[in-house]
């Protein structure tokens, strides 16, 4: 994907995420912020869809895949031929299926529709064509606002006569700066503004009450000395640009609903009371739907009569807002204003991360009825006291720790005892909590996959990660039920069993001064290595076997690096497996000391 649509959505979903901010904050606070403050909120959501810059969170990442380029202060990377002729190309996110590292299929043409399939996919994955995409959309939206503005202005213009004398008076004492001029039209349907640099009120024909005109005048000076006009063009610029996302409708109808509340809660505060009645039956009188094409850019007095219903509750209600109010105003946007100047996150190497660890004296997760069993190495298991008399539980002895990964196994009671007297072999295993050092980890979990299954890693120390083993058959088993009865009591109780698992493990992370993580979460990643990525695509003539290599550099130092493959994808079911060197030393020590020795052998 290109740089450019890249940043494109990470803009879109920061902006996202503060619309939906800013709209939890006018839920809460509707009846004590101003219409004024509720604003301009809207401008820093417009800000951070547009500014590709802002602070960078620092997020511990759950996974803790070394990063052996960190190791060995890796120097930029560089584009390496590979063994037999095959090219890199430059990795997207995600593998392109069926595509070659040159563009093509990789192998020679196959008749029909197979080069045509693949044809499309190729285009379909190209980046250029979905800038190309996004830029026709973004032209056409913005396309559609300035022609229909530019159209009606010009009509408008055209059409314009000089005011009557009274309202040219009335503008000069409500305007003494002569910051607007006033014109007259019967090309517009209402009141409306027009102009950025050179603001210009416009009269429908036939408006000559001195009432009536002061309150169409005072309303279109608040929008002109706030630049409202500038503030929709950049609404209409900004949405435009990510005009395939759904919530920008609503950011635009939000902006062009705020600004005319705002507005007439400008205008309600130079007025008494009998005025802000009037001020509302100008409203009322003068409702008409915007004109044709001009959209969010319409900066008009009066909506269709459907729309005035909020505008006419504000005024009924109006009360000017004290010191409260302007101190509410100046916390929220302090508070939108540091969630717009986030730019991103980036996840923290372990090595840098900082320690998670928590004491167990000051644990919230320790087991309060919690019944004990001492495990290898001075480590304690701890099961909820209701459900102890239950569970059958075989800590691992300190000889057994040398030979296995195991610590303890968990078993429900009454199974186990049965299927012994039944069958000699034990029945009811519930859990068993085993650990990895980072060689056993990444050779006997991450190099298969995870596994069979029935394992995950929900823990770690400096020097280990802990996994919580499960069945993956059913082990429930009762002498006199003969075929399981899932709906005896027997079956609900070992059933209810499972749901103190959290609850245990949570104890043993704090009981232990364990780490909470994901130890699966690497298995997710699209990358192991940072650094740049490149892919090598192949297939057979009839597409019988289909694979996608990742490549990676684990390491680099000096002008070069070593490449390897980090995955491979069967394009044909879309499974992807991982790749690692089988040896016994930590993956990222194997690969520096190989890069080592590659530099002293071609320096």
């Amino acid at each position: 994907m290109s740089t450019l649509l890249e940043t494109l959505l990470r803009l879109t979903v920061l902006g996202s995420l503060l619309t939906g901010v800013v709209l939890l904050l006018e839920r809460v606070f509707r009846r004590r912020l101003s219409r004024a403050a509720g604003y301009y909120l809207w401008l820093l959501v417009l800000l951070r869809l547009c500014l590709p810059f802002g602070v960078t969170l620092r997020v511990p990442t759950a996974e803790e895949f070394p990063t052996p380029a960190a190791q060995t202060g890796g120097a930029p990377v560089q584009t390496a031929p590979l063994p037999g002729g095959a090219e890199l190309v430059p990795a997207a996110p995600r593998p392109p299926v069926g595509e070659a590292a040159d563009g093509t299929d990789g192998a020679s043409p196959s008749p029909g529709g197979t080069d045509r399939g693949a044809s499309l996919r190729t285009l379909l994955t190209a980046p250029a064509l979905w800038t190309a995409v996004w830029g026709l959309g973004a032209a056409v939206c913005l396309g559609r606002c300035v022609r229909g503005y530019l159209r009606f202005s010009r009509a408008v213009r055209r059409t314009a006569e000089p005011p009557c004398p009274a309202a040219r008076a009335l503008l000069r004492r409500l305007d003494p700066a002569g910051r607007a001029a006033l014109a007259e039209s019967p090309h517009v349907p209402a009141p409306m503004l027009l102009g950025v640099l050179r603001p210009l009120i416009v009269l429908p024909a036939g408006v000559d009450d001195p009432a009536r005109l002061e309150d169409i005048l005072r309303h279109e000076l608040v929008h002109a000395r706030r630049h409202d006009l500038l503030y929709k063009w950049l609404t209409a610029a900004v949405t435009s640009l990510h005009w395939f996302n759904p919530l920008m409708y609503l950011v635009r109808r939000e902006v062009a609903r705020r600004c005319e509340l705002s507005c007439d809660e400008a205008v309600l505060r130079t007025l008494d009371q009998r005025g802000r009645r009037r001020y509302g039956e100008t409203l009322l009188a003068l409702a008409t739907p915007p004109p044709p094409g001009m959209g969010v850019l319409a900066v008009t007095l009066c909506e269709e009569k459907a729309h005035l219903r909020e505008r006419l509750v504000s005024i009924a209600g109006y009360r000017k807002g004290g010191p409260a109010a302007a101190v509410l105003a100046a916390i929220l946007a302090l508070a939108v204003g540091g969630c717009a100047l986030v730019g991103g996150a980036e996840t923290v190497p372990p090595e840098t991360a900082p320690p998670r660890e928590t004491p167990p004296e000051a644990a919230s997760a320790l087991l309060e009825d919690g019944t004990g069993y001492d495990l290898p190495n001075g480590m304690t298991l701890a099961v909820p006291g209701a459900v102890s008399e239950e569970l059958l539980v075989f800590p691992a002895g300190e000889a057994e720790l040398g030979e296995a990964p195991y610590l303890v196994w968990v078993y429900e009671k009454k199974s186990y005892e049965d299927g012994m007297t039944d069958y000699g072999s034990p029945a009811g295993f519930l859990f068993c909590i085993l650990r990895y050092d980072q060689v056993e980890y990444e050779q006997n979990y991450l190099a298969v996959n995870g596994g069979a299954g029935g394992l995950d890693f929900f823990a770690r120390d400096g020097a280990y990660y802990y996994g919580w083993g499960t069945a993956t058959d059913v082990q429930y088993y009762r002498s006199d039920e003969g075929e399981t009865d899932a709906g005896g009591q027997g079956w609900k109780d070992w059933e209810a069993l499972f749901e103190a698992f959290p609850a245990i493990q949570a104890d043993f992370i704090a009981r232990n001064g364990l780490t909470a993580c994901d130890g699966g979460a690497a298995l997710e990643r699209d990358f192991f290595w940072p650094g740049e990525h490149r892919y090598v695509s192949y297939h057979n003539a009839d597409y019988t076997q289909s694979m996608t290599l990742t490549l990676s550099q684990p390491a680099v130092q000096g002008e070069g690096g070593i490449w390897c493959v980090e995955r491979w994808q069967d394009n044909n079911y879309g499974s992807r497996y991982t790749v690692l060197p089988s040896t016994d030393v930590p993956v990222a020590e194997y690969y520096a000391d190989l890069q080592e020795q590659t530099g002293r052998v071609h320096p």
